[in-house]
């Protein structure tokens, strides 16, 4: 299994149609943006919360790799570990997070050429 799930994306966009896929990736990914500008200074429970939904969330558009970050990132949180502590593994799921954006992005315009034709 890769990083990222094409098939799993394209499933969602059989059940919600291109437009809306479109407006609830464009959703997530500002969503997420701005999560990441300022994770550094929520508390620990506010970033376990956001973990654990982004691990989840980031599974409907086929975000493998950014899905396991954030589950190993809310596990370290659940135990305690400091936010301080996770810096660097939440710089490594920003930038994860980032190069899975450029994926999704080129699968949707893709396949919304493909679906103009």
């Amino acid at each position: 299994m890769t990083d990222f799930d094409a098939d799993r994306l394209s499933e969602y966009c059989e059940a919600v149609g291109m437009p809306g896929l479109k407006k609830l990736w464009h959703d997530f990914a500002a969503d997420t943006e701005s999560f990441f500008a300022s994770a550094l200074s929520d508390g620990s429970e506010e970033l376990r919360l956001k973990f654990h939904n982004l691990r989840a969330d980031s599974l409907v558009f086929g975000l493998i790799g950014f899905s396991k970050i954030c589950a190993e990132l809310e596990n370290a949180l659940v135990r305690g570990v400091s936010v301080p502590e996770l810096a660097d593994e939440i710089k490594q799921a920003t930038q994860m997070f980032s190069i899975q954006r450029t994926k999704v992005d080129a699968y949707l315009e893709k396949e919304d050429g493909t679906n103009q034709r």
